[in-house]
């Protein structure tokens, strides 16, 4: 499990691309690992952390369900930074329980389409360490 890492900044004073990369930061995420953990490239989140594409709404949504970041505070630096524990609903822990799925079957498809047989063997042992009551025909 990651640490956050706690960062002092007056966000009221920094655009949205700058928080947004502050908020990944202090994720300690990539630009690529952000980005699929929102569904969306790696340069779109570069071009908004830069200032040279805006934030779409279903960005800007995304963002703020997946990471559980205030709205008000994606856009203007001001309140807090994220929701309160109990504002978080089943639908959203449910969203951001997809989006993990989501990123771990890309992963694996990766595998498989690159069809690296040690890479495929680790997986598939991994896979049957979940289930060990199963039984292969051999």
């Amino acid at each position: 499990m990651v640490m956050s890492r706690k960062i002092n900044v007056d966000f009221e004073n920094i655009s949205i691309g700058q928080r947004i990369r502050l908020l990944r930061r202090e994720k300690a995420l990539s630009q690529l690992a952000f980005a699929e953990r929102i569904n969306r490239s790696s340069s779109i989140i570069s071009k908004i952390e830069k200032g040279s594409m805006e934030l779409s709404p279903l960005i800007s949504r995304a963002i703020c369900e997946i990471f559980r970041v205030m709205k008000q505070w994606l856009y203007t630096g001001e309140g807090p930074m994220y929701w309160p524990e109990e504002k978080q609903t089943e639908d959203q822990v449910t969203l951001a329980k997809v989006s993990e799925a989501a990123i771990m079957y890309k992963a694996l498809y990766r595998i498989f389409a690159e069809g690296d047989k040690t890479k495929i063997g680790m997986v598939r042992a991994q896979l049957d360490a979940l289930d060990p009551g199963e039984k292969k025909e051999g």
